[in-house]
């Protein structure tokens, strides 16, 4: 195995370590610059897997076109190659890459992860596809197919011990929750994905928790409530350097002084 081969497959490995730890920066230039050592752009395993890491980070950081070419080659490289575990990990990236540019393939390619994890015993990404099919399903307007995709989803997390994913699940019941109005139901989702990402870690996911949570005190006529989870939401948002969200959780906060008068 030559060094750039050997970087390729670290950095593929790496993919969720550094994506809960916030490491998008060290994931994309880590990856990419393996890739570039890789100059006769081989066809094989490891570079799928870094194409997946270099897209998740991309993708966090707002670049989203690149996200999906980056996921697209890695998805082509896994079904040529049939290399089972990154086909089902990069379909369901595909699928979340899409969420904005093409809804029904989105959802083919979520489908497509949960049949082939399931199909091979890969647990933990069936766990992860049906999360991400939630959100889609979410964003189509079938509220009940999502609840039905998030719940199964973490009754796999919590066998499996995922709090990232359950995390993502709880998340995601939270807000079907908080939408149809039961904002005590929501607020105890809110309250356990929280738990979980401070379990494993993911600071970028307790600011957005956070800032949801400050927002569904707020409609729950809490006002207390709400300023306490908006500042905590303000220091999240500050150490991970996100200024949308600093803006963001500042608002809530103006948004909680007009409710007080």
């Amino acid at each position: 195995m030559t060094a750039a081969e050997a970087g390729m497959q670290m950095s593929g490995d790496l993919y969720m370590y550094w994506h809960i730890r916030g490491k998008n920066l060290t994931a994309r230039d880590y990856a990419t610059s393996f890739l570039a050592a890789d100059a006769a752009a081989s066809r094989t395993t490891a570079r799928s897997g870094a194409l997946i890491t270099a897209g998740l980070a991309a993708w966090v950081l707002g670049e989203y076109e690149r996200a999906n070419d980056l996921w697209s080659e890695s998805y082509q490289i896994a079904v040529e190659l049939q290399s089972e575990r990154e086909w089902c990990v990069t379909a369901w990236c595909v699928g979340l890459g899409l969420l904005g540019f093409d809804l029904d393939i989105a959802l083919k390619q979520t489908v497509e992860s949960i049949q082939r994890s399931q199909a091979i015993g890969f647990a933990w990404c069936e766990g992860m596809a049906l999360t991400i099919d939630g959100i889609l399903r979410s964003v189509a307007g079938d509220l009940e197919a999502s609840r039905v995709r998030y719940s199964r989803a973490l009754e796999i997390q919590r066998r499996l011990g995922d709090q990232e994913g359950a995390g993502l699940s709880l998340g995601g019941l939270a807000g079907l929750a908080a939408g149809s109005g039961d904002l005590a139901d929501a607020l105890e989702l809110y309250g356990q994905a929280l738990t979980a990402f401070e379990t494993i870690g993911d600071r970028a996911e307790e600011a957005r928790i956070l800032d949801d949570m400050a927002w569904t005190y707020l409609r729950n006529q809490d006002p207390t409530q709400a300023r306490r989870s908006f500042l905590d939401a303000v220091r999240a948002f500050t150490d991970i350097m996100s200024v949308r969200g600093l803006g963001l959780s500042l608002i809530g906060l103006a948004a909680t002084e007009f409710v007080e008068h």
